[in-house]
C-alpha cells in the first residue's frame, strides 16, 4: 500500500489496525458466515490486492458487496472511491 490511502476501503483497513490480507479475511469470512451461514462468498487472496489495486473499476458481486458493507459500515459504491468523495461517479452509456 502507498503512504495514503486510494480508496476508502483502503482507509477503513487501516484505520482498524488491519494488517494484509490474513486479517482483512478474518474479518470478511466471519462477516460473510453471519450474512450467508450455508454458502457465503469467501475473500482470496487475488481479490483482496484487485480490491487495494489501482484502477478497480468494478463493483464486486451483490453478495460480496453486502459483506464489504456490513463489515465496514460504508456503501461499497464508497468503499471504492477516494476516502474524500462523497459519491461515487458511474459512468452508463
Amino acid at each position: 500500500m502507498s503512504d495514503g490511502p486510494r480508496t476508502l476501503l483502503e482507509q477503513e483497513i487501516r484505520r482498524r489496525g488491519w494488517h494484509g490480507f490474513r486479517d482483512v479475511a478474518t474479518a470478511y469470512d466471519s462477516t460473510a458466515r453471519s450474512l450467508y451461514p450455508k454458502n457465503g462468498p469467501t475473500l482470496t487472496e487475488a481479490t483482496y490486492y484487485r480490491w487495494l489495486g489501482p484502477g478497480t473499476r468494478s463493483l464486486p458481486r451483490p453478495d460480496a458487496r453486502a459483506v464489504l458493507e456490513k463489515l465496514l459500515g460504508h456503501p461499497a459504491e464508497r468503499l471504492f472511491d477516494h476516502p474524500w468523495t462523497r459519491t461515487r461517479t458511474t459512468r452508463t452509456t
